[in-house]
């Protein structure tokens, strides 16, 4: 079961990454190798989108996610791009008609990330981290009247065009990492990634929709 948050605004999604950066940086008795590091990481990423007048859906996905940065005393600090792709919303457009909408979004994601990270064990950390950036949306929206429940064969394209949106996105995460020797470690994390609100035309309907992300997240760091 997917938890909808409330959208967040742009200008608290701004102050919120601050007031946490500014708390990150206050930590102390914290772990972490200095040095550049580049990571590899993939997700199952769990896509919502909370429209406006048509309800809740989501889909489930895999991605993918590449990060360069550097690690100083506590802290690590990264770009990174993620890359998460086919995540299908279906409904049923008009009771009673046979209407249905399939929009396959397509995202990529630029993000500026910071880590804390905290050493529990030997060997063994806490990882809390935040992120700011821009994610691109391509949303490929594909509208048909399917027929086959009255005999007919084919479903007729009553709407079918791309759409495309660039918004403020940010992410939370917290999760494990294990130095397995001495310049490689893995991590587990779990994300939550806000995308903010987007919207389209179809003739004269706009569709306005909020897209957000929960991602369980395993990677490799590759310290140099």
């Amino acid at each position: 079961m997917v938890v909808f948050f409330p959208a967040i605004q742009k200008g608290d999604s701004v102050r919120i990454f601050i007031c946490m950066t500014v708390i990150f940086c206050m930590m102390s008795h914290a772990y972490a190798a200095d040095g550049m590091f580049l990571a590899l990481r993939s997700a199952h990423t769990n896509v919502g989108v909370k429209y406006s007048g048509y309800g809740n859906r989501d889909d489930t996905v895999s991605s993918y996610k590449i990060a360069m940065g550097a690690g100083i005393d506590a802290m690590g600090f990264e770009f990174e791009f993620s890359d998460i792709s086919g995540a299908k919303m279906i409904a049923d457009l008009q009771d009673g008609i046979p209407l249905r909408g399939m929009e396959k979004n397509n995202i990529n994601i630029y993000f500026f990330n910071i880590t804390q990270e905290t050493e529990i064990f030997t060997d063994f950390f806490i990882l809390l981290g935040l992120g700011a950036g821009m994610a691109k949306n391509t949303a490929d929206v594909d509208i048909k009247l399917d027929l086959s429940e009255f005999g007919e064969s084919d479903a007729y394209t009553v709407y079918e065009n791309s759409h495309h949106a660039r918004t403020f996105a940010w992410n939370v995460s917290a999760g494990i990492g294990y130095m397995i020797f001495d310049g490689l470690s893995l991590d587990l994390l779990y994300r939550y990634t806000g995308i903010g609100k987007t919207k389209y035309k179809i003739h004269s309907d706009s569709i306005k929709k909020n897209l957000s992300m929960h991602e369980i997240i395993i990677g490799a760091r590759f310290m140099f």
